[in-house]
Formats: C-alpha cells, sequence, structure tokens
C-alpha cells in the first residue's frame, strides 16, 4: 500500500525481495503533461509546506532554491551526462522547484494577490465613477 499525498511511501507487510530487472517509470510523455503535472503538484507541495510552516519566501530564498536545485540536479545527480534528456529533466526539476516556492511566496501574501487586485479594481472603478 501506498501512503502520502506526494511522493508516496510504501507500506510493506510481509517479505521484502529484490528486483532482477529495473522498474522503468515513465510518469508523462511530452512537455505538456510534464508542466500540467507540475501545475498541479506544486499547489499541493505549496501546501505542505505551509502546513510545516516554512518560513516566509524572500528574493534571496529563491536564489538559494534555484542553486540547490542545480547543484542537486546536475552535480550531485550528474543529469548533464544523461545527454539531452538528462539536461531537460535537469532543468525542469528547477523549474518545477521555482513554481512550487512561487505558490508557497502566495500563499503567505498578506493580503492575499486576490485582494490587493480586488483593492486596486475598486479604486480603478472609483475613480472612472468621479469622473464621469
Amino acid at each position: 500500500k501506498w501512503e502520502g499525498i506526494l511522493h508516496e511511501q510504501p507500506r510493506i507487510k510481509g517479505k521484502i525481495g529484490q528486483l532482477k530487472e529495473p522498474i522503468i517509470h515513465l510518469t508523462h510523455r511530452n512537455i505538456e503533461q510534464m508542466t500540467l503535472k507540475t501545475m498541479n503538484w506544486s499547489k499541493m507541495e505549496a501546501k505542505l509546506r505551509v502546513d510545516a510552516g516554512h518560513p516566509g519566501m524572500s528574493a534571496w530564498r529563491f536564489w538559494r532554491i534555484m542553486l540547490t536545485s542545480f547543484w542537486h540536479n546536475f552535480v550531485k545527480n550528474k543529469a548533464c551526462f544523461d545527454g539531452t534528456e538528462g539536461v531537460v529533466e535537469g532543468m525542469f526539476q528547477m523549474f518545477s522547484s521555482f513554481f512550487t516556492y512561487v505558490r508557497l511566496w502566495e500563499i503567505q501574501q498578506k493580503p492575499t494577490l486576490a485582494e490587493k487586485y480586488r483593492q486596486i479594481d475598486k479604486g480603478i472603478i472609483q475613480q472612472w465613477q468621479e469622473k464621469k
């Protein structure tokens, strides 16, 4: 049985064995599927970070996140040695991390971005009505 919202972990009852062949894990077939999956998962990932009490986002945190993602993908996991697919995957993982933290930043905004835009819209309408 698998548990968790994202990056599920197995809950195993019984004996664990060894696979004789590698698992082929195909999660998407094209950039559109990759992007749609990232859009959906980033919402959940941001919410998990909020629930865990992640500190407020700031400009320097975005830089750190991108540099950490670059280090993890291209240095530690050597994505650049996996050819074009490795470079695309490494770059996409950087984008995915960035997107998750942008969503986290949006959630942390007080007033929310939606409230800010409502205030701006209200001000514009009010100015327009005063000019009439």
